[in-house]
């Protein structure tokens, strides 16, 4: 890169700044492209000083650059986790309303479990953007119906262009049904199998993509048979149903969640 020719654009700054999380949370670290060969920043008050102009003309939100992170502060005065993308409302109202809040609804766990396993490998953005065909598509995510599933059915799977049409992927939500099931006649039902792992505890714990729990029951739900369940993607799923509460410190709603459920469980 030529130090005289770097040229920072808006869009991408703003781009960058969403996407970093605790683990990934300053301009060394997040915007690598930024240091030079001998591991020297290049223009850091450049990068700053357009950052923040950037942010001046956002009418919608500001950033305040903090030691440990980018914190984003909304027009509704709310600060919510790095990653949550202002420009979409369906992933916002996911965010406020539904990740990291404990699920106990066995439709619910399956339905953000087939997901979580259609998102390996792309962006839960992707994914939550396709949720209303998936959900038409799977049945309102039935794990009875989706176990019954006949070849023509799947080849109409493969065929929607409205969901991931991922051959491996869409043949896994049948099988993972089938094992779904199974859990349900073990335990009672899967949300007494997935919390039986905390003792029905909420963890609170940020800056991870996988731990020794998701390592557990990735192992465990290998050996009954689930495909696409490897501990990232376990990790994510945990995080999405509330068995790890993982908004970032900042965020409005950061333990809220765990401190309100381990409070009465």
């Amino acid at each position: 890169m030529n130090k005289k020719d770097t040229k920072i654009n808006r869009n991408d700054m703003l781009e960058l700044t969403r996407r970093m999380t605790l683990s990934r949370n300053c301009f060394v670290r997040a915007a690598g492209a930024y240091i030079d060969d001998e591991g020297y920043i290049v223009q850091m008050k450049k990068i700053q000083d357009v950052m923040l102009k950037a942010c001046a003309e956002n009418e919608a939100i500001w950033r305040n650059i903090w030691k440990g992170g980018i914190w984003m502060k909304w027009a509704d005065g709310k600060i919510r986790c790095c990653w949550a993308n202002p420009r979409n409302e369906r992933y916002i109202r996911y965010h406020d309303e539904e990740w990291g809040i404990p699920v106990h609804d066995d439709r619910k766990l399956f339905e953000m479990l087939i997901l979580e396993c259609f998102q390996a490998g792309l962006s839960w953005e992707c994914v939550l953007n396709k949720r209303d065909a998936f959900r038409k598509a799977f049945d309102n995510f039935d794990p009875e119906k989706v176990s019954a599933y006949t070849e023509d059915k799947l080849e109409a799977l493969r065929s929607n262009p409205g969901i991931i049409r991922n051959r491996l992927k869409i043949q896994a939500a049948v099988t993972n049904a089938w094992a779904f099931l199974e859990i349900q006649k073990e335990y009672g039902s899967f949300s007494d199998y997935i919390w039986h792992w905390t003792d029905g505890k909420v963890v609170c714990e940020t800056g991870r993509t996988s731990s020794e729990l998701s390592d557990c029951i990735s192992k465990d739900l290998k050996k009954r048979g689930m495909k696409f369940v490897g501990t990232t993607v376990i990790y994510a799923y945990l995080q999405a149903v509330g068995v790890l509460c993982s908004h970032e410190q900042g965020c409005f709603l950061a333990n809220q969640e765990a401190e309100h459920y381990n409070s009465y469980s």
